[in-house]
């Protein structure tokens, strides 16, 4: 393969394995902050938030600062 064929492909697996995981903790008293800073990740379940997506590339900047402003620490990103 060519160089820049190749470095594209590993581009590609590398973005494609780019994941971590977003947890919602025991304690959520569904305020809706994570889900309005960060709807990529975050939607509001029955009574409480709920991780319906993994934490990417493009959205990690939102999910952390969803798990910085939750108002009692309950949202954990494991990477």
């Amino acid at each position: 393969l060519h160089p820049r064929v190749r470095r594209q492909r590993q581009m590609c697996i590398r973005d494609r394995n780019y994941r971590m995981k977003a947890v919602v903790e025991d304690g959520c008293i569904a305020c809706g902050m994570c889900v309005s800073i960060c709807p990529e990740v975050f939607c509001m379940g029955d009574e409480i938030a709920q991780v319906y997506a993994d934490v990417t590339e493009e959205n990690e900047k939102e999910a952390k600062e969803a798990r910085d402003g939750c108002p009692v620490s309950v949202i954990d990103i494991e990477e």
